[in-house]
């Protein structure tokens, strides 16, 4: 069994002001560090495009349509 703990905290307001500016810190670096890796991830692709070795096409799929779902979506690799 595991138990957790849950306290409240009191802050006076400097203690408020000081946890808000860790929190925010926090999230911008959060938020750049995923841009940073988004940006990397799109620079990826574009070299692979300009290479020839990935093409991407975003058209329904005729050979595999679940019951359930209208379309799906093909990933289509030139090597395949």
């Amino acid at each position: 069994m595991v138990r957790t703990y849950k306290y409240d905290l009191i802050l006076n307001q400097i203690e408020k002001v000081g946890l808000q500016y860790v929190l925010q810190t926090c999230q911008r670096l959060y938020n750049a560090a995923l841009q940073e890796r988004i940006d990397a991830y799109k620079k990826y692709l574009e070299e692979l495009d300009k290479l020839g070795l990935y093409h991407y096409d975003f058209r329904p799929c005729a050979r595999s349509k679940p019951q359930n779902q209208s379309f799906i979506f093909c990933v289509i690799d030139e090597f395949a």
